[in-house]
């Protein structure tokens, strides 16, 4: 089963992290940051920034927040 990636969200919380080699790593979507405490791992940020780092500082192709809202708008 297929998870879809909570960099789709436009609110909520989640932990990222990099390897070593440089890879970013998103996981643990909350939608109350309260919930990702104890998270060492990575820095927990909200979804809009982490989103920012994915396609800024990564190249992640991540749909721009007005693409997303008009994708819900018209029910895609």
């Amino acid at each position: 089963m297929t998870v879809a990636s909570p960099l789709y969200h436009l609110d909520g919380f989640v932990v990222v992290g990099a390897s070593p080699g440089g890879l970013l790593g998103v996981g643990n979507y909350a939608g109350d940051v309260g919930d990702l405490d104890g998270h060492s791992g990575g820095a927990v940020t909200n979804i809009r920034r982490a989103r920012d780092i994915a396609r800024r500082y990564h190249g992640w192709d991540i749909p721009s927040e007005d693409e997303l809202r008009h994708q819900a708008m018209a029910g895609l």
